[in-house]
């Protein structure tokens, strides 16, 4: 630590000019902390040994604003955070913010890992002090109405939604604000189908959280330049783009969210959306064929990568016994070139499936409680659905009542 110090002190003054040489140790002692952070992940022991020089490392980084190392700087932060936040790890949560206030606003993307961590690890400390939520999201706030990247957008939504889902009924004095952010960049000029769909998920993983509440707030916002409620046009594009949701988790959070709305009959709901009720049996069925797809699809990549490691594990057997064995050089590098291509043929394949699945594979790695394989979309559903038979049963009249 006491090496990066001085490292990072001529760094600092002489960036510019004469000692890049040193510059460049630095960051490869940066790079070497986060090799080594790697290797003993598991080791708790270890791992506590190294929060020290670790923290200090990433202090010095963020305090002194060197920017030439922030990305490898949050990285590290985000490896340190994976397992356990340490009262240390707390104390660069505070930094991390200020450096996006500063001179970090446009490393978000690269704080996000590091965000998640502080939100899904240690929950308990992240609510335990009120300003760390409104910090996170002050910074996703920011970024949704000044920052002209998408890409930070839908990262920004995607931390939204994940404190929404991982500190339900602890943050409710916040979903107006995080509703209303989130609906009124959707007002705005957006570029690509992702940004837009992100947006509303927020407003749909608030839903679930509190109906109650949401469904106020959609009621009173207004979509220039009618005037008009918002609530009736969420509710309509909602619907219209179920067949078009992208994702497990998306897919998912939106056939829950349905679920509570209608096991609230409609009786209970908004005029707005009691006029479009027959529309959501529809959206729901949407949701549910694209998610079977994609439980499906991922299945059978699984089982695919699995297949792809027995062969590679039966082929390093078959170049063993081959070494052993005196062969045509010229037919062995043929055989090579073979190979070569045939995994570069796999990969293309894989990677169109991807696509054509449309799996948001880096945005669905932040993940929530609602990912957790114990929560049963299709139990969800059915147990709704009898809900909803046995309410209209009993409120049928009796034979002989009065």
């Amino acid at each position: 630590c006491q090496t990066f110090v001085q490292l990072l002190d001529v760094s600092r003054e002489e960036a510019a000019s004469d000692d890049a040489y040193k510059a460049m140790t630095a960051m490869g002692i940066l790079s070497s902390l986060q090799t080594l952070v790697m290797a003993v992940h598991n080791n708790e022991p270890m791992m506590t040994t190294l929060e020290s020089p670790c923290g200090g490392v990433c202090a010095l980084v963020l305090q002194h604003s060197v920017i030439d190392f922030y990305e490898e700087t949050f990285g590290l932060i985000s490896q340190m955070t994976a397992q356990r936040v340490s009262p240390a790890m707390w104390q660069l949560f505070g930094l991390v913010h200020e450096c996006f206030t500063r001179d970090g606003f446009d490393y978000f993307v690269e704080m996000v890992p590091c965000l998640h961590n502080y939100i899904t690890v240690d929950t308990a400390g992240f609510l335990s002090n009120p300003q760390n939520v409104r910090a996170v999201y002050s910074m996703c706030e920011k970024i949704l109405e000044e920052q002209d990247g998408e890409d930070s957008q839908c990262h920004a939504c995607k931390i939204l939604e994940v404190i929404l889902l991982q500190c339900r009924g602890n943050i409710d004095d916040l979903l107006p604000q995080i509703v209303k952010v989130a609906l009124e960049r959707v007002t705005k000029e957006i570029k690509t189908f992702l940004c837009r769909s992100m947006c509303l998920q927020v407003v749909i993983a608030a839903m679930y959280c509190n109906p109650a509440v949401v469904l106020d707030v959609l009621q009173k916002l207004t979509m220039p330049p009618t005037g008009e409620p918002v609530i009736g046009q969420f509710f309509t594009q909602w619907f219209q783009q179920s067949g078009t949701i992208r994702g497990i988790h998306n897919r998912k959070v939106g056939i829950l969210t349905l679920c509570s709305l209608l096991s609230n009959g409609s009786r209970s709901l908004p005029a707005a959306i009691a006029e479009r009720i027959g529309q959501i049996m529809p959206a729901t069925l949407n949701l549910f064929g694209g998610l079977d797809k994609a439980y499906k699809d991922r299945a059978l990549r699984e089982a695919e990568d699995t297949d792809e490691e027995e062969e590679i594990e039966d082929d390093d057997d078959v170049e063993e016994g081959e070494a052993e064995l005196d062969s045509d050089e010229d037919e062995v590098d043929e055989e090579g070139q073979e190979y070569i291509e045939d995994l570069a043929t796999r990969a293309a394949n894989h990677l169109d499936d991807e696509l054509d699945d449309d799996e948001d594979v880096e945005l669905d790695f932040y993940e929530t409680p609602l990912d957790d394989e114990d929560i049963d979309e299709y139990g969800q559903f059915k147990t709704t659905l009898l809900g909803m038979m046995n309410f209209r049963l009993s409120a049928r009249p009796r034979p002989g009542g009065i």
